[in-house]
């Protein structure tokens, strides 16, 4: 199976967010700064998003998990680097 792939930058950190399916089946991100504890983190939150999809979660209600969430770092248009990555896989669907 294919995946679509997109490069953002939200809240400062160059990321590469990978989605496989549509509907979405899996989710990978890349975060540039490797070896970071957010790197680690973000990496592990997707492991997590990915086997809620695998099980048959529908992607809106991973999401809507995902948006709002508050944590550094945010920046003007997403309260954290959760927040940022929701969207731009909205727009890989």
């Amino acid at each position: 199976m294919k995946g679509k792939t997109a490069k953002r930058t939200i809240c400062g950190m160059e990321l590469y967010i990978t989605v496989v399916g549509n509907p979405p089946k899996q989710v990978f991100v890349k975060v540039s700064k490797h070896g970071s504890t957010l790197a680690g983190l973000i990496n592990q939150i997707m492991s997590q998003a990915t086997l809620m999809l695998e099980k048959g979660m529908p992607w809106a209600e991973v999401r809507d998990n995902m948006k709002g969430t508050r944590f550094e770092p945010s920046d003007d248009r997403h309260t954290s680097l959760l927040d940022g990555i929701a969207e731009p896989i909205d727009g890989l669907l």
